[in-house]
């Protein structure tokens, strides 16, 4: 357009101040180490007409230069024949730009290779002086700063004398890996900026150690020239060697040109199959890294700082609400780190617009549901400091990804009453820069409290200390406290109030007081120098070890407030010994590095994505492998883990490529392997279904019965370990009986399309069956089918008010002792099971199970049974006891944590 137009008009001017400010740069000092610059080339004479005589003039007396020809045409290896300086080695076929490259290198002895591009030409004699100098101990490969050159008016889209390549960067893509981009391009070249670190630098201009180059096995022949540099300079990485680009190495790159002649949709599919590539390999720990280096603000391998959002009732400090200092002063804490930091509000429910392209979200309410978040991989912390029985009421609770808690007590409730095993304890603080002592006189008390309908008992506070100033919003209409209200103090004006008080009266409002919970003026009077007296005698205790003093009532404050007030001396000895536990403790410099932290420590466990067969999301609400991968999701969340279940059609997406571990529920699909990750397969049914094969690519088999497992351990290579169904007891637990679902007997499950021997008996039998089930027509009366479908989350109640339950196996997971997760889920609810003979439940259930192996059997137990509720009632007691001592959700991942723990899964 007319900017391009612009650009292109002033081209000549810029590009004598980049010939003049790179002529400007001081001289790299000698280097003796010898540089093989090693140019692949297919009928490229014409950019060759330019890079060589450029690599001439190169002042660097201890270079080679070898031309590989790839192939190419007889005009272009005629030409080639006749430069005498150097040296050609011709392939026969046009070789992939690795597997030509490493011809070219082994070829060869330098201490250095130089990797070139046939399309560029450096602008100065000392590019590779330069490149040398950033070439030290430690530094595996050195890119350089690579500028389009001018071109025609009406050529090209890119800038011209713009950046085209200063680095590459690793960019977030969500929950999968992250995409490799050219950091710079477009902005104006700066030859004399530092060097700096780089996630990899792009082949077109790279400086390479040799020892480091053979060690890691030089380029990987699986790329069709696309990723082969990321790839390279990510495993030097690996290999603990930095990678850098000096900018003062500055070089034309005509970049494409030879891609140019290839068909569009011919080079898509081939460069998509790269970066796939990239992804198979290194999608995990990329991804892992690249969340690292932006949580700390390193932003060595990615240029984008994280995106971080806080919840705030209203984004406007006059609105009156608390929370709007909370989180702005940790918003400023946080963003000095270098994270970009947003405030999303809840006014007209914004708030989850604004979280739509977030990396963490801070969520200060407990009606923030997380549910809502679209932006995948967005991580999602709660700070309780509040209502903490009304946050974990929440259905969205348990999908939180990091809770914090403001007290032990709190701490405690969240643990017991949620999936959440690790709830560190982090209090409000203080800013200690704008809370400091002042140097004048301090007198009498200060409360600061706003009235929001109600005085809370404050007009009795007011009245009991004589003097007493009250500041806050709302008090105007109240007489009791009429006489001490001083109007509203602005949060800047609140260091001069505490900063004149000697005693700072503190009440806690009702929602917090359970807790134990200290509110912010704690801390801020604190800081400020004053004294406080509280009312949360629990956060003395626990923070201050119950040096800060506390009251119970009216009375014992005047008590309290007047000694203190009568003995200065004292008093400002106890606050400047509290001050100093605020200052070192509790301010929010140190909340913002102990939240960093917690998301360093998090992302340094293994992630989890769990794939089931389901064919698509639409569907698998019908599929019991749904429940079950969700369950196992929200237990990996619970222990710290960042975990997703993928359908089917979702498996092969790059997304899923980004996480450490594959845990396929093995069922008739066969889950694809991608080498980066530790791949996992849970057999959980269908045994006789399983291929060999297909277990030899895993890293770890589970089994959920011992016989299958001995079995296959004598075939596959990979460790096999037992690992049973188990159930989700949070889902499934007694209810209430429900008259509407309170059946004699009930069945659970679709017909299968065959006639299910356990069902077709008890029919037979004349056993009062009611069968829930879609596909059913063929074999039962429409009086026996009470719904074709029954929710998830109606389960718990069916089988509590069901008399009897009937379970079946199919006939290879009978045989082999798997043992059907229907037999977990009922006995959780305290129900009463009748199975088909397993020996897998004899053995894990006893007697809490009644297991018949015929008709008249069936027909017997059941009977017996209907007319003894005391043994039904024992059986569902004795079998939910075993279930939940060793088979729940938490027990299998805390078994299937353990499995890994022997396995190289990397933890950072």
């Amino acid at each position: 357009g007319l900017l391009g137009a612009r650009h292109r008009l002033t081209a000549p001017r810029r590009e004598a101040a980049l010939r003049r400010a790179v002529a400007a740069l001081p001289a790299p000092g000698d280097d003796d180490r010898s540089v093989t610059a090693v140019i692949l080339t297919r009928d490229g004479r014409e950019h060759l007409e330019r890079l060589l005589p450029a690599l001439r003039r190169t002042r660097h007396a201890n270079l080679k230069v070898v031309v590989v020809d790839n192939a190419s045409s007889a005009e272009t290896a005629d030409w080639l024949a006749q430069q005498t300086d150097v040296e050609v080695l011709r392939n026969e076929s046009n070789l992939s730009f690795s597997e030509a490259n490493d011809r070219a290198v082994r070829a060869t002895s330098s201490d250095l290779v130089l990797f070139l591009n046939d399309d560029v030409e450096p602008l100065d004699e000392d590019w590779l002086g330069r490149m040398l100098a950033s070439l030290t101990d430690g530094v595996g490969a050195v890119g350089a700063q690579l500028v389009y050159p001018r071109r025609g008016l009406l050529d090209g889209r890119q800038r011209d004398v713009g950046v085209q390549h200063l680095g590459i960067a690793l960019r977030p893509d969500g929950d999968g890996p992250p995409r490799a981009v050219n950091t710079g391009e477009g902005s104006d070249p700066a030859p004399a900026a530092p060097e700096r670190p780089v996630a990899a630098a792009t082949a077109a201009c790279l400086l390479v150690d040799r020892g480091a180059y053979e060690r890691i096995g030089g380029f990987d022949a699986g790329y069709q020239y696309g990723a082969e540099d990321v790839d390279l300079c990510w495993r030097l990485r690996q290999a603990g060697l930095d990678v850098v680009v000096q900018p003062a190495a500055v070089l034309w790159h005509r970049e494409g040109a030879t891609r140019h002649r290839e068909q569009p949709e011919a080079l898509a599919l081939r460069q998509a199959a790269n970066w796939d590539r990239l992804a198979d390999l290194h999608g995990p720990a990329m991804r892992r890294a690249v969340d690292r280096d932006r949580i700390s603000g390193a932003l060595s391998l990615c240029d984008q700082p994280l995106r971080v959002g806080i919840t705030v009732t209203r984004d406007v400090e006059s609105a009156g609400y608390g929370d709007w200092y909370t989180a702005h002063e940790l918003g400023e804490a946080v963003a000095a780190f270098g994270w970009e930091v947003s405030y999303v509000e809840r006014y007209r429910d914004a708030w989850y617009d604004q979280a739509a392209d977030l990396d963490v979200v801070f969520v200060l309410h407990d009606v923030f549901d997380v549910r809502r978040i679209t932006a995948p991989g967005c991580t999602t912390i709660a700070w309780v400091r509040n209502w903490t029985d009304r946050w974990v009421g929440h259905p969205w609770f348990d999908d939180l990804d990091v809770v914090v808690a403001s007290t032990e007590v709190s701490a405690d409730w969240i643990r017991a009453n949620s999936r959440h095993r690790e709830v560190p304890v982090l209090p409000l603080a203080a800013n200690a820069d704008r809370f400091r002592p002042g140097t004048g006189t301090r007198d009498g008390a200060v409360l600061t409290a706003n009235h929001w309908g109600e005085d809370r008992g404050i007009g009795d506070l007011v009245a009991v200390v004589p003097g007493m100033r009250l500041h806050g919003k709302g008090w105007g209409d109240v007489p009791a406290v009429a006489s001490a209200w001083q109007g509203v103090a602005a949060y800047d004006d609140l260091p001069g109030v505490y900063g004149t008080a000697a005693v700072v009266v503190d009440q806690t409002a009702a929602p917090t007081r359970r807790w134990g919970a200290l509110n912010s003026r704690v801390f801020d009077a604190l800081a400020a120098g004053a004294l406080v007296v509280t009312d949360q005698a629990i956060g003395s205790e626990e923070l201050f070890d119950g040096e800060l003093p506390t009251y119970a009532d009216p009375a014992e404050l005047a008590s309290v407030v007047q000694g203190w007030l009568d003995d200065p001396a004292g008093a400002a000895e106890l606050a400047g010994r509290l001050r100093d536990r605020v200052v070192a403790a509790h301010t929010y410099g140190r909340r913002a590095e102990q939240f960093r932290d917690l998301l360093l420590e998090r992302r340094s466990r293994a992630s989890f994505v769990v794939r089931i067969g389901a064919p698509n999301r639409r569907e698998a609400a019908n599929w019991g492998d749904t429940f079950y991968a969700e369950a196992l999701v929200a237990e990996l969340r619970g222990a710290g883990h960042h975990a997703i279940t993928q359908t089917l059609d979702e498996w092969a997406d790059r997304r899923g490529r980004g996480f450490d571990v594959s845990v396929h529920l093995k069922g008739r699909s066969r889950c694809p392997r991608s080498v980066g990750q530790t791949h996992v397969v849970w057999i959980i049914s269908h045994p006789d279904e399983v291929d060999p094969d297909e277990l030899a690519v895993a890293d770890l088999v589970l089994v959920a019965s011992e016989p299958l497992a001995d079995d296959l351990r004598g075939r596959v290579d990979a460790p096999v370990e037992v690992m049973l169904q188990a159930t989700d007891e949070r889902r499934f637990r007694p209810t209430s009986r429900d008259e509407s679902r309170a059946h004699p007997v009930v069945f659970v499950g679709n017909s299968r399309f065959v006639e299910r021997p356990i069902v077709r008996d008890a029919l037979a039998g004349g056993l009062p069956l009611t069968v829930y089930g879609a596909n059913w027509d063929r074999f039962l009366p429409p009086s026996v089918i009470a719904d074709t479908f029954v929710p998830n989350d109606e389960l718990a109640r069916l089988y509590s008010s069901a008399d009897v339950v009937l379970n079946d196996h199919w006939p290879d997971m009978r045989r082999w002792g798997l043992v059907s997760n229907r037999v977990f889920d009922v006995l959780a609810c305290g129900g009463c099971v009748v199975s088909d003979a397993s020996p897998g439940v004899a053995e894990l259930f006893g007697d809490a199970v009644r297991c018949v192996s015929s008709p008249e059997e069936l027909t017997a137990a059941v009977e017996g049974l209907l007319a003894d509720p005391p043994t039904r009632a024992a059986m569902g007691a004795a079998g939910r006891d075993l279930v939940l001592g060793a088979h729940t959700f938490r027990h299998r991942v805390d078994e299937l944590l353990d499995h890994l723990a022997g396995l190289d899964i990397p933890k950072s």
